[in-house]
């Protein structure tokens, strides 16, 4: 992953180190191809553009739960939490009224379906799971006081611009000329 800053070399050093300490925490150096980061303290001006990389497969339902027959229903497991909401969802949605949420971290199905076939159910892919973290790390990593704050999504691009003025066409353009990473992003 390549992380380039334009600021002044004091300050680029500790983005550089803050920018690499979320990524550990937020385990989210999987998804990210680059970042680039501009921060002009004397106008009050943050731009950071943050390219993930694209999402290769989709999140199965084995990659999250285990799945095991019992009685003519199959047992829902789940062993990540994180995807306890979304698993209940696709299977309610895909299953209906065959669906029953007996905890927080099981699920049954009672339709005749094939374990297999329940193990490779889709349920997002692994940039859609990860979109929280990353708007978790953009928060982060915008300076404190600035208010005024903008997100562009472009495909697999993000583009935020902060300040604490009000953001006016005048500072998208001048963000655009500022890097061409924002600019091929985000015409």
């Amino acid at each position: 992953m390549k992380v380039n800053i334009k600021m002044e070399d004091e300050a680029a050093s500790l983005f550089r180190d803050l920018i690499n300490d979320l990524i550990v925490d937020l385990n989210i150096s999987g998804i990210l191809d680059s970042i680039d980061v501009f921060l002009d303290p004397n106008k009050t001006l943050f731009a950071m553009s943050v390219k993930t990389k694209p999402a290769l497969r989709s999140i199965r339902l084995s990659d999250v739960a285990e799945v095991s027959s019992t009685n003519h229903e199959l047992r829902v497991k789940i062993n990540d939490e994180r995807f306890s909401p979304l698993v209940v969802k696709v299977l309610e949605e895909k299953y209906g009224d065959s669906v029953k949420h007996v905890s927080r971290l099981e699920v049954i199905v009672s339709r005749p379906i094939k374990e297999e076939e329940l193990k490779d159910l889709p349920l997002c892919s692994y940039v859609e799971a990860s979109e929280g973290l990353l708007m978790d790390f953009v928060q982060k990593i915008v300076p404190e006081g600035f208010r005024s704050l903008k997100i562009l999504k472009n495909g697999n691009a993000l583009l935020i611009i902060a300040s604490e003025d009000p953001l006016t066409e005048d500072v998208e353009v001048e963000i655009g000329s500022i890097s061409s990473v924002f600019c091929s992003s985000f015409p």
